[in-house]
């Protein structure tokens, strides 16, 4: 059976236990989507966080089988209100019933869930070469991008930088940090580096949209990422986001 779940982000939690299960060898789930912590923009801690229902725009769903769970998902609404992500999607471990059942069942009830609120996107990001994969193909996902992550170690970063006599920080007077009026300039930076095929897919047209779902609040001195833009003047030439974890 699967049913919603209001108020505790019973995700969150169980994600929570999960890396602490495989910090010491053992795994409580099998997670196909979720949540880095660097991702989650309010300013509560975590445990906090996962209690108290702080963002109504997301849903959760369990799947269970006489009180026990054996997965769940959870979606958020994205700012146009016409699309959802998935933050979460997991099947529990050690259980009698096949995980991939169970979480094709969940992605089926996603989708049924969503035309019964009008969305009309449902966003996933997994990982590459992972067999999971094929469940979404057959729900009718489509794989338009790819995003990759690099690491840098500032320990062996060094070892391949120039050597300059000169150590201190470079004057960028173009660098600025976000701010509210820098919303038009970005959307405009997106829709010219960013693939058509992409654009078509995301279906981000309203510039305060974009600026909520990838700087977050809109008010240049709110509490989480830092956001910086390069200003050139009648365009903007870059922007970065500095995630702490």
């Amino acid at each position: 059976m699967i049913r919603p779940v209001l108020y505790v982000d019973l995700p969150g939690i169980i994600y929570s236990i999960d890396r602490r299960a495989r910090n010491k060898q053992h795994e409580f789930a099998n997670f196909v989507c979720w949540l880095e912590p660097e991702e989650n923009r309010l300013p509560l801690p975590p445990m906090l966080r996962n209690i108290f229902p702080l963002n109504p725009a997301s849903r959760t769903w369990i799947c269970e089988d006489h009180w026990r769970i054996l997965g769940f998902a959870q979606v958020q609404e994205r700012p146009s209100h016409t699309m959802w992500e998935i933050s979460y999607l997991a099947s529990m471990v050690q259980r009698n019933v096949s995980g991939d059942d169970v979480l094709a069942a969940l992605l089926e009830y996603m989708i049924e869930m969503a035309a019964n609120h009008g969305i009309l996107r449902i966003f996933a990001r997994v990982e590459d070469e992972i067999p999971e994969q094929e469940l979404f193909q057959r729900a009718g996902f489509q794989r338009y991008a790819r995003e990759l992550t690099y690491v840098y170690d500032p320990s062996v970063g060094s070892q391949f930088m120039a050597p300059d006599g000169n150590s201190s920080s470079p004057n960028l007077p173009s660098l600025r940090r976000w701010n509210r009026h820098h919303v038009w300039g970005l959307h405009q930076l997106y829709r010219s580096v960013t693939p058509q095929r992409v654009q078509m897919a995301e279906m981000l047209e309203n510039s305060e949209e974009f600026a909520k779902l990838h700087v977050g609040s809109l008010h240049p001195f709110s509490r989480g990422n830092e956001n910086y833009v390069c200003d050139v003047g009648v365009r903007l030439g870059g922007w970065l986001r500095l995630c702490r974890g």
